[in-house]
């Protein structure tokens, strides 16, 4: 998960910030047109100039990591946790002295970090083990318990008889109690969580992926999907959620607003000006006023486009 927030060192002259920011914008370009050793070019150069900015780091991280050198990947993504300045992960002295004090008081610890480095690719934590930049999924949660039960049993604590085919019962039986509906649901509000904090990405990987493939036939659900899908530039994915929001819910007003801004960009004016009639028609009086510019606007667009030129 890419750092909360980052911040370039105290006492860079205005010099060395304009060649920083120029390297940093020139590496996410190239990230940007699949170029990850040029990213990394113009990203160790601005690492040079400031190696405190945790996104820098991150972005560095992703550039080694599709050039394969995935070793290299792990520190620079390790040193952008530990950069962040919103540390809402712990850092690695934190897990360090977590650790140490086990040792010292001769009490059992568990080792989470290097069980999900276990069990990821190229052990580098990710979708696998995390929803989030905190919260672990459903297996990485069984994988825990596995391990807290082994300690129990370890320590006399508990006596476990499972053998493999129990462990699946047990699992299957866990799995079949999961409310999907109130699943996908914990899942659109942690997409809304990340999209306020700017993560839009792994909002719409949460939004538009996993919550939506839960409850299709939530409203709010497919709504949020909608949001997420359109925040990434998924133009045609933010129309398939909006219009099954409207399908559900036909006085939807935001789907509508929001589903005529996609067919706006699209280029489709008609469908927009379609719905953002029906959004003037079903929303709010504190709405009005947005909704009546972008009517305004496409209207204008659409008479333009029909209009003989000369």
């Amino acid at each position: 998960a890419a750092p909360f927030k980052s911040e370039n060192r105290a006492g860079l002259t205005g010099d060395e910030l304009a060649r920083w920011n120029e390297f940093y914008r020139r590496a996410e370009q190239k990230l940007v047109e699949g170029a990850p050793a040029e990213a990394l070019a113009a990203l160790d150069e601005a690492v040079s100039i400031d190696d405190r900015h945790a996104t820098a780091h991150f972005r560095r991280g992703h550039a080694l990591a599709q050039l394969g050198r995935h070793d290299e990947a792990k520190v620079a993504l390790v040193r952008a946790m530990n950069e962040d300045v919103c540390p809402l992960r712990a850092p690695s002295r934190t897990n360090e002295i977590v650790l140490q004090v086990a040792a010292e008081r001769e009490v059992p610890v568990i080792d989470f970090v290097s069980i999900q480095e276990e069990h990821s690719e190229h052990g580098i934590p990710g979708d696998a083990v995390f929803l989030d930049h905190v919260h672990p999924t459903i297996e990485a949660h069984r994988m825990l318990a596995l391990e807290i039960l082994d300690i129990m049993a370890a320590e006399g604590i508990a006596k476990p008889n499972m053998d493999e085919a129990t462990m699946r019962q047990v699992r299957s039986d866990v799995m079949s109690r999961i409310d999907r509906s109130a699943h996908g649901r914990a899942l659109m509000n942690l997409s809304k969580v990340l999209g306020w904090a700017g993560k839009l990405s792994e909002a719409y990987r949460l939004g538009a992926a996993k919550a939506a493939e839960l409850d299709p036939e939530s409203a709010e659900i497919r709504y949020q999907a909608g949001v997420t899908a359109q925040l990434v530039g998924r133009l045609e994915e933010s129309i398939t959620h909006y219009r099954k929001v409207i399908e559900i819910e036909p006085a939807a007003a935001l789907a509508h607003g929001n589903l005529g801004v996609s067919l706006e960009a699209r280029g489709d004016l008609a469908g927009a000006v379609r719905h953002y009639e029906l959004s003037l028609h079903y929303g709010e009086r504190k709405d009005a006023q947005r909704n009546q510019a972008n009517l305004a606007r496409a209207r204008q667009k659409l008479r333009e486009s029909v209009t003989p030129q000369g």
